[in-house]
């Protein structure tokens, strides 16, 4: 799947060397959703795949972001908003991970597992935070970069940078996005990332 997506990433590559912007995003935006759709209702190791692949969508786009026009602006800020939606979060992983555990594995072995873990606690713990913290920051990165798209296109089509994220709403988002950190609106994040120049 990581190979895929890197042949997504050439191929946007090439499109921008050829002046296509809006095909490279588009390019870009299939890797990222490549990256969603393989990873839907799979373990841990698939998720941290997912955000790798998702990794390399959102690099490109970035690249791409201040060369396109407000209509493509327009179409990937519906299609950043999409990928949100239906977005697994980090506790719909974990329980997809406990699901293919309990399926997998014999009693014996769950509860063998399980005393192992019991010796592993601490460091256990520490890699499911780090794990949650990956999830965290690559959903922080994608709405940056939603946010920071409909600002171009606001300042494209009304000449002038918004001056809130709120400005963008509901002409350009549908709502400022939460924030995956705090689970809070976005809005004094937002305040900063308007004025973010890719």
């Amino acid at each position: 799947m990581k190979q895929l997506a890197q042949a997504f990433s050439a191929e946007g590559k090439l499109a921008e060397l050829e002046h296509r912007n809006g095909d490279a995003a588009r390019t870009y935006l299939d890797a990222m959703k490549l990256g969603h759709e393989a990873a839907r209702g799979s373990t841990l190791m698939s998720g941290l795949v997912r955000l790798a692949i998702e990794g390399i969508g959102s690099t490109g786009l970035r690249s791409v972001a201040t060369n396109l026009n407000a209509a493509e602006c327009r179409e990937v800020i519906v299609a950043l908003e999409t990928i949100g939606k239906k977005e697994e979060s980090f506790e719909d992983v974990m329980k997809n991970e406990k699901e293919w555990v309990r399926r997998s594995h014999s009693i014996y072995r769950r509860v063998s597992g399980s005393f192992a873990r019991l010796f592993n606690v601490g460091s256990i713990k520490q890699l499911m935070q780090k794990a949650k913290q990956k999830f965290q920051s690559q959903g922080l990165k994608r709405r940056a970069l939603l946010i920071g798209i409909a600002a171009r296109a606001y300042e494209l089509e009304k000449g002038q940078p918004p001056k809130t994220a709120l400005d963008l709403v509901p002409d350009y988002l549908k709502e400022v996005p939460n924030d995956p950190i705090g689970g809070t609106n976005m809005v004094l994040k937002a305040l900063q990332l308007v004025s973010v120049r890719f």
